[in-house]
C-alpha cells in the first residue's frame, strides 16, 4: 500500500502539469453544453406555450351578456391556462382552421343570449377538420361535452325553475338572479375543487432540472478526452520494470487511477463553484436551481463524488484497452455520446422503451445519472451507493485484469 501512495504522488506531479491546459478546454466544453442546455430548455418552454388550444368565436358579442361571459372566462377561468377564445369572422375562421392557425372555431347564433334568457337554448355550430386528431380533438370534445352539461342543462333548469314560479303566481324577482349569479361564480371556481400536481419529466424533476443532471454527466464523460495524452500508454515496458522492482499491478493501477480522479474532480469542482458565480443569473430557468449560492455549489461538488469515481473508473477502463492516442480519443468521444443517448442524459429517459430503461439503470452513465437526479430532487437512495460502488470496483477489477494482461504479453 506504501508503495501505491508514493506512485499516487508521483502520477499527480505528472498530471499537474496538464492540468491548466485541460481546465481550458473543460471550460470551453462547459460553456458549449450550457448554451445547449439553454437553448433546449427554452424552446421547451416556447414548445408549452403553443400548446394552448386555440377557439375561433364567430358572432356579434359587444354589448351583449355573451361578450361579457367569454371576457370573463378569459381572465377569471381557469380554462384560459389551455384555451384561447379570438373574435373573428366566419371567413377569418374558415382560413385559420385550414392554415392550421387554429384548432376550431364556434359560431353562435343570433339572438343567443335572449333565447337563453326566455328558456330556448340555441344550438352553437362547432367547426373543426377531420385531420385534427388527437389530444386537440379530444380535450375540445370533452370541453364541449362539459359545457353542454354545466351550461345548457342547469340554465334549462335555472330558467325553468322561474318559468314555473310564474306560472304558480310567485314572482322569485332578485332571488333568481341570485341564484344564477350564484352558479355562475360556481363555474368560475371550478378550479378550487381538484388540487394539481405536477410530477415532472422524469425522476420527478422539471425538463429543466432532468436535462440539467443529464448535461452534467455528459460533461463528465467528455472531460476524458483531454486526459487522454496523461494516461494512455502505448509501451508498458515501464510497468513492466516497476513490477520487477516489487510494484505489482495494483499498486500501479490504485495510483494511477485516484491521480485521474483527483484532476477529475478538481476540474468538475472548480465549474460547479463557478456556475452560481457567474451562471447564477442563467440558471434561473430551472426551478431546482433557482437561488442557488456559492455554499450550495460546493456542497454539490462534494456530494457527486460517488457519480464522478464510477464515470472516471470506465474511463481509466477505456484508457488501458487503448492502444494509441488517436483509438483512446474516438473511444471516448464515442463512447460518451453512446451512453449519454441511452441512459437519457440527452433526452428524458421515460421517453424511451422499458427495455432501454432497464439496461441504461445498469450502465455507468445511467446509474450515475439517476444518482445526480436523486441529489437534486429527494436525496438519494442506499441503494443507488451499492449500485455505484459495485459497479466502481468492477470496472477497476477489470483495468487492472487489462494491465496485467499487457505487462505479461510478449
Amino acid at each position: 500500500m506504501k508503495k501505491a501512495f508514493v506512485y499516487f504522488g508521483l502520477q499527480l506531479k505528472r498530471a499537474a502539469k496538464y492540468f491548466p491546459f485541460i481546465l481550458a478546454l473543460s471550460l470551453i466544453l462547459c460553456i458549449c453544453l450550457g448554451a445547449v442546455l439553454g437553448a433546449v430548455v427554452k424552446l421547451d418552454s416556447a414548445s408549452e406555450d403553443k400548446q394552448k388550444v386555440t377557439l375561433g368565436i364567430v358572432g356579434d358579442t359587444e354589448g351583449s351578456y355573451l361578450g361579457f361571459g367569454i371576457s370573463a372566462l378569459q381572465t377569471l377561468d381557469s380554462s384560459r391556462f389551455v384555451v384561447e377564445m379570438v373574435e373573428m369572422t366566419e371567413d377569418e375562421a374558415k382560413k385559420k382552421l385550414e392554415n392550421g392557425e387554429i384548432s376550431a372555431y364556434a359560431v353562435i347564433p343570433e339572438d343567443f343570449v335572449d333565447s337563453a334568457v326566455s328558456g330556448e337554448i340555441k344550438k352553437i355550430r362547432y367547426v373543426t377538420t377531420d385531420s385534427a386528431i388527437g389530444v386537440t380533438t379530444v380535450f375540445m370534445d370533452e370541453m364541449l361535452d362539459a359545457i353542454s352539461v354545466m351550461l345548457v342543462e342547469s340554465q334549462k333548469g335555472v330558467y325553468g325553475l322561474q318559468s314555473a314560479m310564474w306560472d304558480k303566481g310567485y314572482r322569485a324577482g332578485n332571488h333568481m338572479d341570485k341564484l344564477a349569479s350564484e352558479y355562475f361564480s360556481l363555474i368560475l371556481a371550478r378550479a378550487y375543487i381538484s388540487e394539481q400536481t405536477e410530477l415532472g419529466i422524469s425522476d420527478e424533476l422539471s425538463f429543466g432540472g432532468y436535462m440539467f443532471c443529464g448535461m452534467l454527466v455528459f460533461f463528465v464523460l467528455l472531460c476524458g478526452i483531454p486526459f487522454c495524452p496523461v494516461y494512455i500508454k502505448k509501451d508498458v515496458s515501464l510497468s513492466r520494470l516497476m513490477r520487477a522492482s516489487g510494484k505489482s499491478v495494483f499498486s500501479q493501477v490504485l495510483g494511477e487511477y485516484f491521480s485521474f480522479f483527483f484532476f477529475m474532480f478538481a476540474n468538475l469542482y472548480i465549474i460547479v463553484c463557478a456556475l452560481p458565480l457567474f451562471a447564477g443569473d442563467a440558471l434561473s430557468f430551472i426551478p431546482e436551481l433557482s437561488g442557488v449560492d456559492l455554499v450550495w455549489a460546493q456542497k454539490f461538488a462534494f456530494s457527486l463524488i460517488p457519480a464522478v469515481l464510477l464515470i472516471s473508473a470506465l474511463q481509466f477502463l477505456v484508457y488501458e484497452i487503448s492502444s494509441g492516442l488517436v483509438g483512446g480519443v474516438l473511444a471516448q468521444f464515442l463512447g460518451a455520446i453512446a451512453l449519454a443517448y441511452v441512459c437519457g442524459c440527452l433526452y428524458p429517459i421515460n421517453f424511451f422503451p422499458d427495455a432501454i430503461k432497464n439496461v441504461s439503470a445498469f450502465l455507468p452513465a445511467g446509474a450515475a445519472r439517476e444518482y445526480i437526479c436523486a441529489l437534486i430532487g429527494d436525496g438519494a437512495q442506499a441503494l443507488s451507493f451499492i449500485k455505484i460502488f459495485a459497479m466502481f470496483a468492477l470496472l477497476l477489477s477489470l483495468a487492472m485484469i487489462k494491465r496485467r494482461q499487457r505487462i505479461l504479453r510478449f
